[in-house]
């Protein structure tokens, strides 16, 4: 058939051949020229190979007769045998994690730094896509070359995709396509036949993972397995849509590989000549995959509402400029039907948001409602909004990707399922600068439920305001993140309004899952728990403020992997529980902070568990690159473990101050969690705690502060079950190396 194209056919054949290792590059060879194996990113080598001849970390270790040999390994999770010893969705490099927490740092910085390789490559989108896409461990074939086409390019793309030249439409289409700018018709041209490989990408994926009878049913309720929801959510047990939850090459990895080929077309189509040629052409068509629509390049208003067309599917949406305001999808997929949305707006101070319609539950500080209201609030959830549209850059059960080009001061307001989202399918939301503001409610800001979901922000200062799963959060076999280059930025997911349960601060705060959170399923009722995906808030540079309430910043639990990663900057950290790299129940958190004066907790108190903490074995490795830096923390915080969990906190240098007001922190282990033997064998199955600072002029203040100071050892010994395997101190020395060999070079500025 025509549209079975010649790439679709070689990367199907990449995901049929026998996995190994990708081929190598030659220098200087175009990557995208062919259709080839993604080759991951790895800026710096891991492990690192070198031994340093001053390692305070072994130094401490050696202090309790330990080496770098501890770890937690697999056999823990085989004792409990079901889905705990081994579940489908787990990743293969979580238990490699575990075993050698030597790397777990190294391994989150290249994650890191290689999505700013990613975003100053000549495909940054589509390298972004694959970056994040391979962490997920299927095969993602990128690159090759697009149909050659003859005459008016916009008018030879939209006869292939009809497959014909006599479709209904076409003169008006021929005659309106005359006055539009010839770069701009060869961007557009360019991106249609990229759309047109990805929807063919997005069935043969489906095809593999999903009985496709029901595609109703997942696009509708997918992402109601997470999102609080008054409806029902599509469940992993059930045998039709069991494969949307397991990644394989020939399912979720042909659906991304998808996602990276429409990439490619958005980057290789050359917006900059298009916008720098802009008229007040339009243009209006419908294709096999929906409306093509081309805006001028004035000050235009769309409303969905007043314009019927503008609420059906929408194949590619182009704004010449001008400020513009969107009360549209936005580059959203709005059926199952509909397998690309892409929006591009070339220039403008643009505001994209939706009809309000105000209403009683819209409390003080939370989004109006739209026409799908509010949640009438009970015991245990508050006012959530009830609305299921997705907007501006989501893909459910499909590719969803909205770039707001040419800088200037962008507004997004949406209130679920937005702002780089994904369920079942792949989200983006990109854009190149200015000073934006980014506001939602539940599942936002580089979201995946089940998908691949990215928001990249290069350059401005700029304000992120979330409630619940947002901000670089990931759920089962999904990998989200919020990528933010450059600028002072403000990342915000508040405690209160109170919408959605806490069990760690019940009526009291949100349970934000945000801000680097990676979550599984656990799955209680029926054993059938599903492990947690990757997730990983970015921010290369600026003096940033993150303010969150329950599971933020750099956060795992149930088998995922959460990064929290801010290159350099004076930066302000606060959170309640769970955070500032916490894991809990089988996990892995890592938080790296560049150069700068950092402030933790210094605004408003934290409750619990934070600053390095693991819980239940998980691993947990917080570094702090150097500055002054002042920590305020709490029971179980500043490198810190319980049930047989494994946390290091390290320090690279400057004048630091930490505060606790309890007693089990900076450097503490205990085998239980609220009291004795509430976490089962302590004798045989050990707990670390372990805190390190390099030079500097230090001050600490605890409760009990004997022993600890600059140039000191401390080893100290929980005093609940003296026979516990509990192995903890802390090391402060004026001179040595805290693994600065290791992660110092992950942290990159401009």
């Amino acid at each position: 058939m025509h549209r079975k194209v010649w790439f679709l056919c070689t990367l199907l054949l990449y995901a049929c051949e026998e996995p190994g290792a990708a081929p190598i590059p030659e220098p200087g060879l175009d990557l995208w020229a062919e259709a080839a194996p993604w080759v991951a990113l790895q800026p710096h080598p891991c492990p690192i190979e070198q031994e340093p001849s001053d390692d305070l970390v072994a130094d401490l270790l050696a202090e309790l007769d330990l080496d770098r040999s501890i770890g937690i390994p697999r056999s823990r999770y085989e004792e409990y045998g079901g889905r705990i010893a081994d579940d489908p969705a787990r990743l293969e490099i979580f238990h490699a994690l575990q075993e050698d927490f030597d790397s777990m740092a190294c391994h989150a910085g290249n994650l890191a730094s290689g999505a700013d390789q990613a975003l100053e490559s000549d495909h940054p989108l589509a390298s972004a896509l694959a970056h994040g896409a391979s962490q997920l461990e299927v095969e993602i074939v990128v690159g090759g070359p697009w149909p050659e086409l003859s005459g008016d390019p916009l008018m030879a793309a939209l006869d292939r995709l009809w497959e014909a030249d006599d479709w209904e439409g076409r003169d008006e289409a021929a005659l309106a396509a005359e006055e539009l700018p010839e770069a701009l018709k060869r961007a557009i041209s360019i991106t249609l036949l990229a759309a047109d490989e990805a929807a063919e990408f997005r069935d043969a994926g489906l095809d593999v993972m999903a009985d496709r009878s029901y595609d109703r049913n997942y696009w509708r309720d997918g992402s109601n397995n997470l999102l609080i929801s008054e409806s029902g959510g599509v469940s992993p047990d059930w045998e039709p849509a069991a494969g949307l939850f397991v990644g394989s090459d020939q399912g979720s990895g042909v659906l991304y590989s998808g996602a990276v080929r429409l990439a490619q077309g958005l980057d290789e189509a050359d917006w900059s000549a298009a916008a720098a040629v802009g008229n007040d052409a339009t243009l209006r068509t419908l294709t096999p995959l929906g409306w093509l629509i081309v805006g001028g390049a004035g000050d235009d208003s769309y409303d969905a509402e007043e314009d019927g067309v503008l609420a059906e599917e929408i194949v590619l949406f182009v704004e010449q400029g001008g400020n513009d305001s969107y009360l549209i999808a936005a580059g959203a997929t709005v059926s199952e039907d509909h397998p690309v949305a892409v929006h591009v707006d070339l220039g403008g101070d643009d505001s994209y948001g939706y009809r309000e319609l105000p209403s009683a539950g819209d409390l003080e500080g939370l989004l109006p409602s739209d026409l799908a209201g509010r949640h009438t609030p009970d015991d245990y959830w508050g006012p959530y909004s009830r609305s299921h549209v997705a907007r501006q850059g989501a893909g459910v059960l499909g590719y969803g990707m909205l770039l707001d080009l040419g800088g200037g001061q962008d507004v997004y307001r949406s209130l679920r399922k937005s702002q780089g989202f994904a369920t079942f399918g792949v989200g983006l939301l990109f854009d190149d600068g200015g000073d934006d503001s980014y506001e939602a409610e539940n599942g936002a800001q580089g979201s995946a439920v089940v998908g691949l979901a990215l928001l990249i922000d290069k350059d401005g200062d700029d304000r992120y305001r979330a409630f619940g799963h947002a901000q670089g959060f990931s759920f089962v076999s999904s990998f989200a993140a919020l990528i933010d280059s450059y600028g002072d930025d403000h990342y915000e997911m508040p405690a209160t309004p109170v919408l959605f349960h806490s069990p760690q601060q019940p009526g009291s705060a949100n349970a934000s899952l945000g801000q680097g959170t990676a979550f599984g399923w656990r799955r209680d009722a029926t054993a059938t728990h599903l492990a947690g995906g990757v997730a990983l808030l970015r921010d290369r540079a600026g003096d940033d403020r993150y303010d969150g309430s329950v599971f933020v910043q750099g956060v795992a639990y149930w088998m995922g992997l959460g990064i929290l990663a801010d290159a350099e900057g004076g930066d302000r950290y606060n959170g309640l529980f769970y955070s500032q790299g916490a894991s809990a129940h089988f996990a892995n958190a890592v938080f790296l902070e560049g150069a700068g004066n950092d402030h933790y907790n210094a605004d408003r108190p934290a409750v619990h568990s934070s600053i390095g903490l693991a819980h239940d074995y998980s691993v947990t490795v917080f570094v702090e690159d150097g500055g002054d830096d002042r920590y305020y923390g709490t029971d179980r915080s500043i490198g810190a473990s319980k049930c047989h969990g494994l946390s290091l906190m390290v320090d690279n240098g400057g004048d630091d101050h930490y505060q606790t007001n309890h007693d089990r922190s900076i450097g503490w282990a205990t085998d239980y969690d609220g009291s004795e033997n509430s976490c089962g064998n302590s004798f045989t199955i050990p707990t670390y705690g372990f805190f390190v600072d390099a030079a500097g002029s230090d001050t600490y203040i605890k409760p009990d502060v004997t022993g600890y100071g600059d140039n000191s050892l401390w080893l100290p010994d929980d005093p609940v079950d003296p026979t516990a395997r509990e192995y903890m101190g802390g090391l402060d020395a004026q001179a040595g190396a805290t693994w600065q060999w290791a992660y110092g070079a992950v942290h990159e500025s401009r």
